[in-house]
Parts: C-alpha cells; structure tokens; sequence
C-alpha cells in the first residue's frame, strides 16, 4: 500500500503526499525523475521509496530551512528505501533535518552540503545506502541529546569539513558501514566538539577521530587515521580516548593541532595501535594534565612519550604502565615542545624491551628560567630488559629527577607489584651529554 508522488497527477508534491498518507505508515513513491520544491516537513510515520529514480530537493535562494529540508518532526518517523537518488539543490540547508527518528535503508543521498542534522531529541540511523557531502559541512551533524547510529552503508565528505559531527551531548555509535574522508589536509572522519560520546565497535573508518570533551571509545573495526584528544575547533576541558579492541593505523594524541585540553585520559586495554601514543598534540596546544595508562593493548611502535611529538606543551605526564611490551618509555616529548613535570609508573604486568626514561627522547623538560620541572619513575614491579633514566635521551631536564624502587619506596598501595628485573644500570640523570640534570635527587632504594 503506498501513495503515489512526484508526478504531474494528484498528489504531485511530497508535501501533498506527507499530508495524504495515513498514520498507519504508508509509502510515498517516487514514480519519476523529479525536482520538488514542496515544504518538506513529516509529521507522521512515512517510508519514502526512490524507486529507481532522481528525486531533487530544495528551492535556489531559500532561506527557510523547513522549505529546504525534508524535516523529521518530534514523534514522527521517516525511512528511505529502494534504489535511486535523493540529492539536495539548495547550498546551506541539510537534505534531512531529524527532530524525530530518521533511518536510511539504501539509495544514493548527495548533498553540496550536509546530509543529516540531529536536533534537540532526535534521532538518526544509517543502515545502507551511500551518503556522499561535496562541500560545505559535516555529511551528518548531531547537534542535540540524541543518537546517530551507523550499522552499515557507506558516509564520505570529500570536503574540508567532517564527516560526522558530534556538536552536542548525544551520541555517535558506529556497528559498521564505511566512513571517509577524502580531503588530504585536515582530514576528519569523526569530530565530537562537545561533551558527547563516541563509540566505535564495528566498520572501516579513514580518516582522524576528535574526542572533543567528552570520550571516544574503540571497542572494534578498523580506523586509519589519528585519534586526537579535544576538538579540532575548540579549547576542551576532559578528553577521554579508551582503545578496547579496535585496530587503529595511526598515532593517539592526548592533544591536537592548535586547541588546548585541560585533562586528556588515554587508557589502552586491548586491541591494536599501528603506530605511536603522546600525551600532547602535533601542534602548538597546551595540555594541563595527561594520564596514560597502558593494560594490555599492543603498540606496534612499542613507545609511549608523555610529552608533545613537535610543537606544545604539556604541564603534568603521567604514564601507567600496568602490562604489556614496549621497548621505551618517555615521560616526555620526542622531537620538540616542553614537558613540565612527567611520572613514569611501571608495574608488575610490564615487559620493557629496551629503556625507561623519566625525560624525553628530543624534547625539553622543565622551565629552564627557573629550574621548576620534575620527573619521577617509580617501578613496583615489571621487567626492564635495559637502563633506567631519571633524565631525557638527549636534552636538558630544568628541574629535579626521581627514581623509586620497590613499593615501600613508591608508597602506593593501588598498584601491582611483584618482582623487579632490571638488567641494565640506574641513572639519576640522562643518556647523551646534553640530557643535564640541573637538580638532581638519588635514587630511592628500597632494603
């Protein structure tokens, strides 16, 4: 049973075809190819079927968005089936505005702008189809407290913008499909700005993850690009990235490329990263307070710096190293930026191939105007196969350094402990001769 629209018969608009179809939940048929410049809001629950054929949306110079969308309201539903496709004529309105519940089954939807915006309780899933954004803005955007759920079909901007957006504090939970991002630069596949969640459990993700303040959560599929605590346009307050089961081919930032982030948590449990994990960004931002916590994931790289990888700083490291095999770790940076104060705690779960390091690999720690940083390592238990530095690889460490051995040393009854296997030597200081130690403590042993 369905009504038909979109022919030169009546009814020949998809406003007249919404307002004949019954509550029950009829479909409205495209039955042509067809530019519709009806109002396009659904007050009930319609399906619409493409049915083979080109439905276009939206006046020129409109600047009414219910004349331009398709509007979902609040207790009404819509789902578009069949093959076809669905394209939006007008520049600045989204082809669907969901302030009730939107499902996308198949069909080809384009959009010189964005696709599907959330509001207010609203609701949006994408179960089949190609979704493709050209321009302009986020192919899905959630701006309200509802959910936007992805369980297959295929999402792409290939613009600057974001694929999707998370600008609210609903939520984005990713089963499967294909998510894309095409454009080299900024290259963002899932940006969360606010104190929304992302989950991710299933699918192929290209492009980078942003965790705004809120928290990104990698339980599954696959994802080639970087995860980066904060947002992409805004300063973030807690960030929260948790890698439990996903494969990432990338880095994880607890910082980004300009904002700053007060407290950024990266906790690794299970799963696979291909590549390298720093508590600051990739650019010049500042992150108060980064907590790493290494449980059992596996790096490829097999190295955690707490610090920045170029540029920033980072006020407070600290890394965890309950279990799992890296060969070394860095309370600081790798190839530049500061370090203020890092902590370096290895458990009894922790193999280390190579060095531990209280500083960084290339990077300052400390203030040099006026000696203020710190590092400390505190070891409970665990196996390092080489040395133990109280100072950075190469450079200075403005401050003091700590070493704590044994967990009467450490005094914190929250960790593992059990036997410790250092075969290498212990130093206060640095590895190269320009890793100074300006104020220097000595280890602190344990009988």
């Amino acid at each position: 049973k369905g009504v038909p629209v979109l022919q030169h018969q009546d009814p020949e608009t998809f406003a007249d075809a919404v307002a004949d179809a019954e509550e029950s939940g009829d479909t409205i048929y495209v039955l042509k190819d067809v530019l519709d410049e009806s109002n396009g809001t659904v007050d009930k629950n319609v399906k619409l079927d493409l049915n083979g054929h080109t439905l276009s949306r939206g006046k020129t110079g409109e600047t009414n968005i219910y004349e331009n969308s398709i509007v979902i309201n609040q207790n009404a539903s819509l789902e578009v089936i069949g093959t076809g496709t669905l394209q939006s004529a007008s520049i600045g309105y989204p082809t669907f505005v969901s302030e009730g519940d939107l499902k996308i089954t198949s069909g080809n939807i384009t959009s010189a702008y964005s696709i599907i915006s959330v509001r207010g309780a609203g609701n949006a899933e994408v179960v089949g189809g190609t979704l493709t954004a050209t321009s302009g803005n986020s192919a899905i955007g959630n701006f309200g407290s509802g959910t936007v759920t992805i369980n297959g079909g295929t999402i792409s901007n290939n613009s600057a913008w974001t694929t999707i957006a998370n600008q609210g504090t609903g939520s984005i939970i990713i089963n499967d499909g294909i998510i894309t991002n095409s454009e080299e630069t900024l290259h963002r596949a899932i940006v969360n700005t606010a104190t929304g969640n992302v989950t991710v459990s299933g699918g192929d993700i290209t492009g980078h993850i942003y965790s705004g303040s809120g928290t990104v959560q990698l339980n599954g599929g696959n994802i080639t690009g970087n995860i980066f605590a904060g947002s992409a346009s805004e300063d973030a307050t807690t960030s929260n990235i948790i890698l439990n089961g996903a494969t990432v081919t990338g880095d994880i930032y607890g910082g980004n490329g300009a904002k700053s982030i007060t407290e950024s948590n990266i906790t690794l449990t299970s799963g696979t990263l291909d590549g390298t994990v720093y508590g600051g960004g990739n650019g010049n931002t500042t992150v108060g307070t980064v907590n790493i916590v290494l449980d059992g994931a596996t790096i490829i790289s097999e190295t955690i710096y707490g610090g920045p990888n170029v540029l920033g700083t980072v006020e407070n490291a600290n890394i965890d190293i309950k279990s799992g095999t890296l060969k070394n770790v860095y309370g600081g940076g790798t190839q530049g930026g500061t370090t203020l104060n890092t902590t370096v705690t290895i458990e009894a779960g922790a193999t280390i191939t190579e060095n531990v390091y209280g500083g960084a690999h290339k990077a300052t720690i400390g203030d040099e105007a006026n000696n203020s940083g710190s590092t400390t390592v505190n070891i409970v238990g665990g196996t390092i196969n080489g040395n133990v530095y109280g100072g950075s690889d190469t450079d200075p460490v403005y401050g003091t350094t700590n070493i704590n051995i044994g967990k009467d040393a450490v005094g914190d009854a929250t960790l593992t402990s059990g036997e410790i296997t250092i075969l290498g030597n212990i130093f206060g200081g640095g590895h190269q001769d320009k890793s100074v130690v300006e104020d220097e403590e000595e280890p602190e042993d344990e009988e």
